[in-house]
């Protein structure tokens, strides 16, 4: 029996862009025998090599994506063996109410499965209010995620609460709900540091002994705007100390000339415990900074 290069390409329905990481799982036709299985690249792309006349079938996974499943194929001995396949971003729910922004998002086990049917029960903080002539009440509302691990629960914008999960009730976060149609759940419950702004934009120019004031903004994953330069959440540095340095004093940010020369202006999250997988950083950084 000859094998034959089969290859799967798989793309976002809407932007025609690749899909990376995708699961890409070949199974016998009847569905009963699992035989192999790739992760697809930054080009979208899954590489098999398929025993040729062989009927197969192909099934695709990756959280937050959905795909017409099985795929039925049966690979050629002359060729070419290329299938373009097209994944669904699930669409980001919105709620009726322009006052409610809806808190959505997937959990998983330790194990990387998914943690379905896990209570999550969230308090609010603020005291009772009256809204569009309604009064809201403090009371505790719950959520409960489905089979696949995921749980959506609409909540006041703006509004600040205590959260509670199902198993760690001796660990509850005090979350804050930012003033927009929808929010990622797992960022509200694990914010990070996720991009900084700078005003002027960058790159910056300064003479030596020269003390430049920054105005930055610092936007967190939960959608806060944190205060100044974010002197508890980042930690300021340059790529040459002998060039520049950066000074924070008061939760502002300076630029301090020191010698000629280029450098960058670099920026890191001061909290090591919020672990993300395929994390990019903090957006907006690095910049150059130029002292003459």
């Amino acid at each position: 029996m000859s094998l034959v290069a089969v290859d799967f390409f798989v793309s976002n329905s809407t932007t025609r862009t690749p899909i990376q990481g995708v699961i890409a799982k070949i199974i016998s036709r009847d569905g009963t025998l699992p035989l192999t299985q790739a992760e697809t690249d930054a080009s979208g792309r899954a590489a098999f090599l398929l025993p040729a006349d062989h009927p197969l079938q192909v099934r695709f996974y990756k959280v937050h994506i959905t795909f017409r499943n099985p795929l039925l194929f049966t690979p050629k001995e002359a060729g070419p063996n290329v299938f373009g396949v097209e994944g669904h971003r699930v669409a980001d729910p919105v709620p009726t109410d322009p006052r409610l922004c809806c808190a959505y998002g997937y959990f998983r086990s330790a194990t990387g499965a998914p943690a379905a049917h896990v209570d999550i029960y969230f308090t609010a903080l603020f005291k009772p209010l009256v809204l569009d002539g309604d009064l809201v009440l403090t009371e505790r509302a719950a959520l409960r995620t489905d089979g696949s691990g995921y749980g959506q629960i609409n909540l006041l914008r703006s509004g600040t609460y205590a959260v509670s999960i199902q198993g760690y009730q001796d660990n509850t976060r005090e979350i804050y709900v930012p003033d927009a149609a929808n929010v990622n759940l797992p960022d509200l419950l694990a914010p990070v540091v996720q991009s900084v702004a700078f005003v002027p934009e960058g790159p910056f120019a300064l003479r030596t002994g020269q003390d430049l004031p920054v105005a930055v903004k610092v936007v967190a994953s939960d959608g806060r705007i944190l205060a100044g330069s974010a002197p508890a959440d980042v930690r300021w540095s340059s790529s040459n100390e002998q060039v520049f340095a950066p000074l924070q004093a008061g939760g502002a940010l300076t630029l301090r000339g020191l010698g000629k020369g280029s450098a960058e202006l670099r920026a890191e999250r001061l909290n090591p415990s919020q672990i993300r997988v395929q994390d990019s950083g903090i957006q907006g950084v690095p910049v150059t900074v130029r002292v003459s």
